[in-house]
């Protein structure tokens, strides 16, 4: 009978806390992300334990979209007890390394996107001369073609630029943003299992 009662006070104890942490979480402007890691989903099949999971990152950024410019970011790192010690010094040792490779593909991928937005620009603008010049000079049921292909440079280029371009550069902050983010590591001990008879 005592036992019972140490167990349902032992509970609401852990529903107190949970209900702290959630209050605190609320009250502050910081973001707290919790990710929980397993040993048989910390890296990439096959990788032979040398590439973390990418399902990790992608957890990341879909969790810390409702973070503004101004509140710090904190991410609580739950290790399972089947992560023995040398996956969790990788873990610490490649987390935020995982980012500036992230964060550098993306920021070759905006400069890339630049380029490619001027040269089709460049392009477009070539083929509406060639088509004023051809509507102008020669009247050709041809230079409707070549005002088509001409609005479909510009457009494409106008797309990149304009639609595309601003998504990866906010993703990128995104990147730069779990970068800076207070990172820290809590080694989950296994919870009893508590019979509720």
């Amino acid at each position: 009978m005592e036992n019972e009662k140490e167990k349902n006070i032992n509970i609401e104890e852990k529903i107190d806390d949970k209900v702290d942490e959630i209050l605190h979480r609320a009250a502050s402007k910081d973001k707290i992300v919790d990710l929980y890691l397993k040993s048989d989903n910390l890296f990439e099949e096959y990788s032979g334990k040398s590439q973390l999971n990418d399902e990790i990152y992608e957890y990341l950024f879909k969790n810390t979209h409702h973070t503004d410019k101004k509140s710090k970011l904190e991410v609580r790192v739950h290790l399972d007890e089947s992560i023995n010690n040398v996956e969790e010094e990788f873990l610490k040792q490649n987390f935020k390394n995982e980012f500036i490779d992230k964060g550098s593909e993306l920021k070759i991928e905006i400069r890339r996107n630049y380029f490619i937005s001027l040269a089709l620009l460049f392009i477009g603008i070539i083929f509406l001369i060639a088509y004023l010049i051809s509507d102008y000079v020669f009247h050709f049921t041809l230079s409707e073609v070549i005002s088509i292909i001409c609005w479909v440079f510009i457009w494409e280029a106008a797309d990149v630029f304009f639609l595309i371009t601003p998504v990866q550069r906010r993703k990128f902050k995104k990147i730069k943003k779990l970068y800076y983010s207070d990172i820290k590591f809590i080694r989950d001990k296994k919870d009893e299992n508590i019979d509720e008879s």
